[in-house]
């Protein structure tokens, strides 16, 4: 990995995901990177992106053996995006690829085996993870401000009609709601509290749905012996992506509350602990852009790489843990309907 004498090189393996321009636009804000080159299976599209982001329209395979790329950046449909990182982690490039990784449970534990073997910098593009809401929950659950936990819950969600979406409609996925969605919830639950230790679910699909998987999900979790957790999930919302989302964590000292964006958190503690007041504390930042989370993934990235780092804050292992919750949703509710 380049030191401070070269730019880090980087290669955009496929674009058309809808998180694509959110990565590639941050990495525009950051200093010391340029963009090597660009493949995508429809040349049309790695045109557009070479023009307005740089470097030249390759195949995979030579932008993979070209020594000039030191970060690749994989942005497609999912099973495009399994096969693209596995070449990559065959090649020894560093790589983001975007969630969940792989289209099945299978894919994902053939990817983190092969990140294994490989040895290099490998993680899954879970961008919520850097929401400026989640490190504060962080350390307010882990220095155990609000006691002993008894309940969570969490909510995810889409507009209604995105369902119906080409990305929530490719036949090879496992799933559409839970998979595609809940991933992200499930991504920052565990990341708090640890892989559940029991899963219940009930699946709704809609005669009317019109789209491929499910429309509603409620699922029932236990965290360790003590804590409950329960997740609801629609996509038939009124409100706008993400809006609606938010965690709530119920204590015998405290209580947390939380949105992903916009970013809010308030906490209540029956008595002042750590940096935190007796009462009621609030933040919120109601002005801030969703997109800048995929700014501070990508200097998180970029960071780590420099340092000659291989660990991950969302590495494939953690990916596989989040794909196998959701296995056992769909095992547990009887199968994900179609």
């Amino acid at each position: 990995m380049p030191g401070s004498e070269r730019p880090i090189g980087i290669a955009f393996l496929a674009t058309s995901h809808p998180h694509f321009a959110g990565r590639a636009d941050s990495l525009r804000e950051i200093a010391g990177v340029r963009v090597v080159g660009v493949f995508d299976r429809d040349r049309a599209r790695a045109e557009a992106a070479a023009a307005r982001y740089g470097g030249r329209v390759e195949s995979a395979e030579s932008l993979l053996a070209d020594p000039a790329v030191d970060y690749v950046l994989i942005e497609g449909e999912n099973g495009e995006n399994l096969d693209l990182a596995l070449r990559a982690a065959a090649a020894k490039k560093a790589f983001v690829v975007d969630k969940p990784g792989a289209p099945d449970l299978a894919g994902a534990r053939k990817l983190a085996d092969a990140a294994r073997r490989a040895g290099t910098f490998a993680q899954v593009g879970y961008h919520m993870r850097y929401s400026p809401a989640f490190e504060p929950a962080r350390r307010i659950v882990s220095e155990g401000l609000l006691g002993d936990l008894s309940l969570v819950r969490f909510h995810a969600s889409t507009p209604a009609g995105a369902l119906r979406d080409f990305w929530f409609t490719r036949p090879e996925d496992m799933g559409g709601l839970v998979f595609l969605d809940a991933c992200h919830v499930l991504d920052l639950a565990i990341a708090l509290l640890g892989r559940p230790t029991r899963v219940k679910a009930e699946i709704v699909k809609y005669e009317d749905g019109g789209h491929v998987f499910e429309d509603a999900a409620a699922v029932i979790f236990r965290f360790g012996k003590r804590t409950l957790g329960t997740l609801g999930l629609t996509g038939w919302e009124a409100n706008a992506w993400v809006e609606t989302w938010d965690m709530a964590f119920f204590g015998t000292e405290g209580t947390l509350t939380l949105g992903i964006h916009p970013p809010w958190y308030r906490l209540y503690l029956k008595e002042p602990k750590g940096s935190y007041p007796r009462g009621w504390s609030e933040w919120r930042d109601p002005a801030f852009p969703g997109e800048r989370n995929y700014l501070f993934e990508q200097e998180d990235v970029l960071a780590r790489l420099r340092r000659g780092e291989t660990a991950a804050r969302v590495g494939v292992d953690h990916a596989v843990t989040i794909v196998e919750v959701v296995d056992e949703i769909y095992r547990s509710a009887g199968g994900a309907p179609r």
